[in-house]
């Protein structure tokens, strides 16, 4: 059922804007997206198998709001029914525990420092030194399309 859900937003995603416009209007979208946005994502940390599914399909459910409110048209039907405190609470925790919460985050957020243990981290899901995982590219990305939503 999840793998459903995971490719009918890719579907979506990925479809054109007249078609999203349409689709911004269903109450039952906007739920699903609500849904999949108000999930605990543990600091997004990607060390499960769990917590890199519900970054993915929260990376999905985002594009796919990003693409309903580029249009003035669609913005206030989508964003009533969003939970706007939740998005700007899921984008002040990744700012905090992935961007720029203390200096040695900012430090390796904007030095692009990347995880180099061999053996001692979890190769591309998490570094126990706090070093960019390959992952983390879905979490800015989150994080861009949360700062252009609101």
């Amino acid at each position: 059922m999840v793998e459903e859900l995971f490719r009918t937003i890719y579907l979506l995603s990925e479809s054109n804007l007249q078609i999203q416009a349409k689709l911004a209007k269903w109450r039952a979208i906007q739920k699903t997206l609500n849904f999949f946005i108000e999930q605990n994502f543990v600091y997004y940390s990607a060390d499960s198998i769990l917590a890199r599914n519900k970054i993915m399909i929260l990376s999905l459910a985002l594009n796919l709001l990003t693409l309903c409110v580029q249009t003035t048209d669609n913005l206030l039907s989508v964003i009533c029914e969003i939970n706007l405190s939740n998005l700007k609470s899921q984008l002040i925790t990744i700012f905090k525990f992935k961007i720029g919460g203390t200096p040695h985050r900012d430090h390796v957020y904007r030095t692009d420092k990347h995880c180099t243990h061999k053996g001692l981290c979890l190769k591309g899901e998490y570094c126990f030194f706090q070093c960019l995982v390959s992952f983390d590219d879905v979490t800015f990305q989150c994080a861009d399309n949360l700062f252009y939503v609101l």
